[in-house]
């Protein structure tokens, strides 16, 4: 196995003073674009600030992944770990009784409230329920495809906590599995030392909030991080809608289009075996061998950085991907259709990789 080294270690021997500062400039930015998207924001720590109360409460995160046809539902549930345990069998119950199909419908339990898409353009619904206020409240996100996978979700959630990423394994600790209408859902459960932006008060009052973090940089900003040419025939979404979604695109024409994406996450979102024996089971392929799924990658330079480049073609999906999984930050540039598209446009995806550069001007 090929010894990998960490985000600020790439080799700089050999080069002029202007390479070495253009690729330090480009390693920074990378890593303030991973949090940025996670929602930390690129700016100076904030000032130790001091309060009367006793201790912060402990934050519990309650949610389930739910996948219909084409999508991913989000149902997630946030409150003092003092308070949770009083809303999580009702959760759950609500849950288990989801009708789930091309898409996921539910009828609300009595005493519960719809407050439909209050909360932003993404989120389908808040739900509320519970005797005593503030009333628990969950809240419905809906995302194309598998919107990243389960332990990238997780990992962003856990970032919310104040809680460091955790690995497949890991995952299976802090979460449950059960059948809904025949699918498979996953049902998470974790707590940390830190308020995520949504979720009820404590009952009786919570400590001062501390002051609001600057408003979060638009899509356009994260976009113009990098600089890129457009191959013949691919079009660009400019509004991605899949959480650490940077860029989009349509591979091809409508009637047979795959999906290029570049996604950055914090953190290490797992090891190359994982994420390839993840991509070879979406594509209807059995897993290998830790060994054996990490030789099925090769080493390439993706985006000044020391990474990994696989190709997997299955019966009915194929999956072509160059990545780099550091500690402080995750990239992937994935090609994703059928895999007669994918084979197709995998020439016009090599080239796109060769001009996609981070702009050095926003260093």
């Amino acid at each position: 196995m090929q010894k990998r080294r960490g985000f600020g270690s790439t080799r700089l021997n050999g080069l002029h003073d202007t390479d070495r500062m253009a690729i330090v400039k480009s390693l920074v930015l990378l890593a303030s674009v991973a949090l940025l998207v996670s929602g930390a924001g690129c700016r100076k720590q904030d000032p130790i600030t001091h309060y009367r109360a006793a201790k912060d409460p402990a934050w519990r995160m309650v949610a389930a992944l739910v996948p219909s046809k084409n999508e991913t539902w989000f149902f997630k549930m946030v409150a003092p770990s003092t308070r949770i345990t009083d809303g999580k069998d009702e959760f759950t119950r609500f849950i288990q009784s989801l009708n789930i199909g091309d898409t996921v419908a539910w009828k609300l339990p009595p005493g519960w409230t719809d407050e439909a898409g209050a909360g932003g353009a993404e989120r389908r619904a808040t739900l509320r329920f519970g005797k005593d206020d503030p009333r628990f409240e969950v809240t419905v996100v809906r995302l194309p495809g598998d919107a990243g996978g389960v332990l990238a979700n997780v990992n962003r959630w856990r970032g919310q906590l104040g809680l460091d990423p955790t690995t497949e394994a890991g995952l299976g600790a802090q979460s449950t599995t059960i059948t809904v209408s025949e699918t498979k859902v996953t049902i998470v459960d974790f707590e940390g030392p830190r308020k995520p932006a949504m979720g009820p008060p404590m009952a009786g009052g919570a400590p001062p909030e501390r002051p609001s973090p600057p408003e979060k940089p638009s899509m356009a900003e994260y976009r113009s991080m990098f600089t890129y040419q457009l191959p013949s025939g691919w079009t660009e979404n400019p509004r991605p809608q899949a959480e650490g979604r940077i860029l989009e695109f349509r591979a091809g024409d409508d009637a047979s289009a795959a999906l290029v994406t570049l996604s950055i996450f914090p953190g290490q979102t797992g090891d190359v075996a994982m994420n390839v024996n993840r991509w070879r089971q979406q594509a209807g392929l059995d897993p290998l061998g830790a060994a054996a799924a990490e030789q099925a990658s090769r080493s390439m330079t993706f985006l000044g950085r020391e990474g990994n480049y696989v190709e997997i073609l299955g019966p009915s999906r194929g999956i072509v991907c160059a990545f780099v999984l550091d500690r402080q930050a995750s990239m992937f540039l994935k090609l994703d259709g059928a895999p007669d598209v994918v084979d197709r446009q995998k020439a016009l995806f090599h080239a796109f990789l060769e001009t996609l550069k981070v702009s050095h001007k926003n260093g």
